[in-house]
């Protein structure tokens, strides 16, 4: 009733380092995407883990910091149906474009 109480997160993270810092959003309906927080991973029971906490329950992603995202080797356009995109993420499981 009116009162909203703070929830711990814990999200296994492989691949990442002890340390790392990762961007978390969270999303309503899985396509407009907000940003929360950014979190540290942490070593929990000797495996790397994303924690945070929010007061609130729906769709969350973990992503790293972008440093680059090209598209065609970074043409200034093209007319074809097909692109190269390149980036440099790293500990993703899922990308939307």
């Amino acid at each position: 009733s009116g009162n909203a109480l703070d929830v711990e997160f814990r999200f296994p993270a492989p691949g990442m380092e002890i340390g790392d810092t990762i961007d978390v959003y969270y999303s309503e309906d899985g396509i407009d995407w907000t940003y929360e927080v950014m979190s540290t991973v942490q070593d929990l029971a000797g495996e790397p883990y994303v924690v945070f906490t929010a007061n609130h329950f729906t769709q969350f992603y973990l992503g790293e910091e972008i440093a680059n995202f090209v598209i065609n080797n970074d043409a200034t356009n093209t007319t074809g149906l097909n692109v190269t995109l390149n980036s440099s993420v790293s500990g993703a499981t899922d990308m939307r474009f």
